[in-house]
């Protein structure tokens, strides 16, 4: 199984840290912003934590409230502490200027960030 990488980024002389924590934090609605906005388009490693976030919450919310809010209650509560915990990691390290990476979500995102790069 592969585990969550955090990696430093580059000094930063911009509210990227700021924006990525909020990415983290408020998803999906800051996430959905921030690759809306074209401003920040440039900005991989922002893009990056918008984009997980917003695959991350929305697949949380997909699940959450389908599959384990019908079938597997006690399994869902899990679910839900899990999620808060990675957020608040993912929020921590986002406000430190590091870039959270997790195993699936962060490949898909990494394809999202560098087909907007093109």
């Amino acid at each position: 199984m592969k585990k969550v990488q955090a990696r430093k980024v580059e000094e930063k002389k911009d509210d990227t840290n700021i924006l990525c924590a909020l990415a983290w934090f408020l998803a999906p609605i800051s996430s959905a912003y921030l690759i809306a906005e074209k401003k920040y388009h440039s900005n991989k490693d922002l893009m990056l934590c918008a984009w997980q976030s917003l695959i991350l919450s929305i697949a949380y919310f997909a699940l959450r409230f389908t599959v384990f809010g019908i079938f597997f209650w006690g399994i869902g509560k899990l679910v839900d502490l899990l999620y808060v915990v990675f957020i608040l990691y993912a929020t921590y390290k986002g406000y430190q200027g590091e870039v959270v990476k997790a195993p699936i979500v962060g490949e898909l995102a990494e394809s999202q960030v560098e087909k907007m790069s093109k």
